[in-house]
C-alpha cells in the first residue's frame, strides 16, 4: 500500500467494448484489485451519429461497463465509469489530461490505413495526452514476469524500467543493455519480437514526419505487430543528443519480479 501522502496511481482504461477490449479491461481491474489505484473505464461513443442513437448507446454502454466491474467482484476501491460523445482519440486524450492519468490502458490494435504515417492510436494518445500507455494484446492472467526494454541509450533503459516500476506494473531488476544502434528498423523489431517476452516497454518515438516517410517508426512496428503487450511511455529528451539523431537500443531477456 503506498505511504498516505504519496498520490494514487492514476489508471484510465479507454475501451470500444469489442471483444479484443476485454484484455484491458481485466488487466486495468487486476492492478487495481493489487493497488490502492484510483481508475476510470472510459467509453466514447462517436459523435456522428444521430444524437438519440448516441444517447441509447452511451446508456446501454454504461451499464455494459458497470455489469463487467460486478462481474469482477468487490474491490477497495471501484473504479469510476465515464461514458462520453465525441470524437474518440480527441477525448481520450483530453479526459486523461484532465483527470491526470498516469497510465492509459487500450485494447490490442486495431488495423488502420495511415497507422504507418500518422502513428497508430496507442502513439497519438502517448504524444498527446503525456503519459505511458499500455496495449493489452495478451490474457492477463499472470503477472508480468519477461520485459524488455527498446531504448535508445542505457540512461533511457533505466529510466524506463523507473516508469514500470512507479506504475506498479512489476519490479524489474537492472536491465541488461545490448546496443542495437545504427541498424536498420526492422532488423531491430524482429530482435524485439522475438524474445519471447510478455510485456515490451518502448519510449515514445519523436522522428519527425518526413524521416517516417522514409523508414519505419520502431514503436509503430511493435504496436501492429507484437503479440505481447506493449507499454509506451516517455523518459524526456536525452542529454547530449541533438534532435533527429538516430540511436536504437534494446535491453534483451530482461527478468522482472512480478507483483501483480
Amino acid at each position: 500500500m503506498a505511504p498516505s501522502d504519496q498520490p494514487k496511481l492514476r489508471v484510465l482504461c479507454a475501451t470500444d467494448l469489442w471483444t479484443r477490449s476485454d484484455f484491458a479491461l481485466q488487466r486495468t481491474l487486476s492492478l487495481v484489485a493489487a493497488s490502492d489505484a484510483q481508475s476510470l473505464l472510459l467509453h466514447v461513443v462517436d459523435g456522428e451519429k444521430p444524437l438519440r442513437l448516441a444517447g441509447r448507446m452511451a446508456d446501454r454502454a454504461h451499464n455494459a461497463l458497470a455489469w463487467r466491474v460486478r462481474q469482477w467482484g468487490p474491490l477497495v476501491e471501484p473504479p469510476d465509469i465515464s461514458v462520453r460523445i465525441g470524437r474518440p482519440h480527441r477525448l481520450v486524450a483530453q479526459v486523461a489530461h484532465d483527470w491526470s492519468a498516469d497510465l492509459i490502458v487500450l485494447g490490442a490494435y486495431r488495423p488502420r490505413t495511415a497507422d504507418w504515417l500518422l502513428g497508430t492510436t496507442a502513439e497519438r494518445l502517448a504524444a498527446s495526452a503525456r503519459c505511458a500507455v499500455l496495449v493489452v494484446n495478451a490474457d492477463p492472467a499472470t503477472a508480468y514476469s519477461d520485459i524488455t526494454f527498446a531504448a535508445a541509450s542505457i540512461d533511457s533503459a533505466r529510466s524506463l524500467a523507473q516508469i514500470v516500476s512507479h506504475l506498479g506494473i512489476a519490479h524489474p531488476v537492472q536491465p541488461q543493455y545490448r546496443t542495437l544502434a545504427h541498424v536498420n528498423f526492422e532488423s531491430v523489431a524482429r530482435a524485439l519480437l522475438g524474445t519471447g517476452s510478455d510485456l515490451i516497454v518502448t519510449d515514445l518515438d519523436r522522428l519527425p514526419l518526413a524521416t517516417r516517410l522514409l523508414r519505419r517508426n520502431l514503436t509503430n512496428a511493435l504496436v501492429r505487430r507484437a503479440r505481447c503487450d506493449v507499454l509506451i511511455a516517455s523518459t524526456g529528451p536525452e542529454p547530449g543528443r541533438k534532435p533527429g539523431e538516430q540511436g536504437i537500443g534494446a535491453c534483451l531477456s530482461t527478468a522482472a519480479e512480478p507483483v501483480l
